[in-house]
């Protein structure tokens, strides 16, 4: 059997049944004319079935929006704080780290976990 790089894996999310446990490393094209070494890396679950009904229903509710993307988002590594220069710890306070997201970033990473998700 093949093995699959998880290059391979990225590009066919979306195409192909997950487990659950399935996770995508996305940096968002917004970062592309940024030293590899101060982008960061945001680790993405698909949205299951049930969160997609949810996901339909929120219509113009931003903060529902924008938690539904937080929901989705279990890690980033190589996220600075512009002001202090040093990499934010993501898993000391999840939620507060990913509402200080600029929203444009937050607009891509939907865009991929509507890709990854098959919608």
């Amino acid at each position: 059997m093949r093995e699959m790089s998880e290059e391979m894996r990225n590009k066919m999310a979306g195409l192909l049944p997950v487990n659950s446990d399935f996770i995508v490393k996305f940096t968002p094209k917004e970062y592309d004319d940024i030293d590899a070494d101060f982008r960061p890396i945001f680790s993405l679950k698909p949205w299951n079935a049930g969160q997609l009904k949810v996901l339909a229903s929120i219509g113009n509710d931003e903060t529902k929006a924008i938690n539904m993307i937080a929901s989705q988002i279990t890690n980033i590594e190589n996220l600075y704080n512009l002001s202090s220069g040093e990499v934010i710890d993501y898993s000391v306070n999840p939620k507060e780290v990913t509402l200080s997201i600029p929203k444009k970033i937050l607009l891509s990473i939907l865009g991929e976990l509507t890709r990854i998700s098959g919608i």
